[in-house]
């Protein structure tokens, strides 16, 4: 073979880490970091996203987990399939397997007794000092990996007998190349719906995601990514898309711990309850918004919504007759929650350095809808201004007002 190759054991996307409670930037740290190095070490590399043709997705993983000149396994959130395959890694080669993760979670016992390469996220990805420093470090373990070909295989150190498996030289090497070569259809067409949702394009990435769980079909991450889009889309009208959003959706909010699948179902709920007055639809917002900022409390974002949620109940509650108790609750956890959210945003400012300035934007909304509810009236001014000054467009500044209007109404706010 020619170009030496590198496969990536990851997961995609922002995951949870459960050990720490923090959502990370899984494509960050592989685009920003991984990647990068093994090209500069003259290596292709090749995420499980990227092996070419659904069909093939098994038989692609294992014979790259074989034949991989170098595996790097990035494990920070303990993705099930990770940790599997760096266990197929362990057992089928003796050599050139590097792990690496965040280094505020826990490390398990078994993993332990291997050298890893630990960095740090903050907040959701990596502050370009850290990226540098992972880059060198990573360098250095994969240069080493593929010159001086230490074992790195705990079967293999502790069963010093053991004999790795051989292949069948010329037909797996043919195929290794075969699909290395290619470009995944899947991962191109998943690239190209994201890009269209970033830039508001939601029919378009619609018929991508259709297509995609098709030939992927009960993909969490798909069905949700389809969920979103459609629900965004808008068509054919608002409150019908809401209602098929949520369908497609199905229990899954009920039965997962991922922040992203319950943020979205929040948002669901909570539009149709604008759009019927059902107050089931907004009990299901507070819901599921409550148990993802539980699980994740580093997120300002989804616990400015758990708030906005209990506004609205306390609102709601509050013209019903004999509900009074229930509106004083809700009124009272908003205030209680929306303090937690006021003292995270400040740690934010002080110690994570910008790099998106779309999450400054929001990080001074956020902050001024909490000092407004507080009644830090002075400090809310200020954090205003600044968002209103960093506003790029006419509905983040409708979706700033329409919550600080909530605020205002339902704590008696009159200026």
């Amino acid at each position: 073979m020619g170009k030496k190759i590198g496969f990536v054991i990851m997961g995609y996307g922002k995951k949870l880490d459960g050990s720490t409670g923090r959502m990370l930037d899984l494509d960050f740290a592989y685009n920003n970091i991984i990647k990068p190095v093994l090209e500069e070490c003259g290596v292709c590399s090749k995420r499980g996203d990227e092996i070419a043709g659904p069909s093939i997705i098994d038989r692609g993983m294992y014979s790259l987990l074989l034949r991989a000149d170098i595996v790097i396994a990035e494990i920070s959130t303990y993705n099930p399939n990770a940790l599997y395959e760096l266990g197929v890694r362990h057992a089928l080669k003796p050599k050139s397997t590097i792990i690496m993760r965040d280094g505020k979670g826990s490390i398990p016992f078994d993993i332990s007794h291997n050298r890893l390469i630990l960095y740090e996220h903050e907040g959701e990805t990596i502050c370009d000092k850290e990226v540098e420093k992972c880059k060198a470090t990573l360098k250095k373990f994969v240069e080493a990996a593929l010159t001086v070909q230490e074992n790195d295989s705990p079967v293999y150190e502790f069963l010093s007998s053991l004999t790795p498996p051989g292949f069948s030289g010329q037909d797996l090497d043919d195929y290794v190349s075969d699909l290395v070569g290619k470009k995944s259809d899947f991962y191109i067409q998943k690239t190209t719906a994201l890009a269209h949702e970033k830039i508001g394009n939601f029919e378009d990435a619609v018929k991508i995601w259709e297509k995609l769980n098709e030939e992927r079909k009960d993909d969490p991450e798909l069905i949700t990514r389809l969920a979103f889009s459609i629900y965004k889309n808008g068509k054919p009208d608002k409150k019908i898309a809401s209602e098929n959003a949520l369908s497609l959706l199905g229990g899954l909010p009920n039965n997962t711990h991922d922040p992203e699948i319950l943020g979205i179902a929040g948002s669901i709920n909570k539009k149709l309850f604008e759009y019927t007055q059902d107050v089931a639809f907004l009990q299901k917002a507070y819901k599921y918004y409550n148990k993802g900022f539980v699980l994740n409390d580093n997120n300002f974002y989804v616990g400015e919504n758990v708030s906005n949620c209990a506004l609205l109940l306390s609102a709601f509650y509050a013209k019903k007759a004999k509900t009074w108790a229930m509106s004083t609750f809700y009124k009272s956890f908003s205030k209680q929650n929306i303090q937690e959210v006021s003292n995270l945003v400040e740690v934010y400012k002080k110690n994570i350095p910008s790099q998106n300035p779309e999450n400054d934007l929001w990080l001074y909304a956020t902050a001024a809808r909490c000092h407004l509810e507080l009644r830090n009236f002075h400090e809310y001014k200020i954090n205003e201004q600044l968002f209103f000054s960093k506003t790029t467009a006419d509905w983040q500044k409708t979706t700033y007002q329409d919550n600080i209007s909530l605020v205002k109404k339902v704590h008696h706010i009159w200026r």
